[in-house]
């Protein structure tokens, strides 16, 4: 696995895409209810982690549009 200052060297796209993927597994695992809450707030919280030392130019957008997706799925489905 690549390191993350390996990853920083990437291209902008690549690490939106790397973020991207990270979230919609998360929400796929709330979706399917395969793992409890306090596993996905720790998850999502992971996935910030890394958002904000692979984009952190647009931490603020993934604020607004993931970790308000998140809290909506837990609500949801767990």
């Amino acid at each position: 696995m690549p390191s993350i200052s390996d990853l920083r060297r990437q291209s902008t796209k690549v690490r939106e895409t790397l973020v991207r993927t990270a979230v919609d597994e998360l929400c796929t695992l709330i979706e399917n209810r395969q793992i409890r809450e306090a596993e996905a707030r720790d998850r999502a919280g992971d996935v910030r982690f890394h958002a904000r030392l692979l984009i952190p130019e647009r931490l603020e957008q993934f604020d607004r549009l993931y970790q308000a997706r998140f809290e909506r799925l837990i609500e949801q489905y767990l």
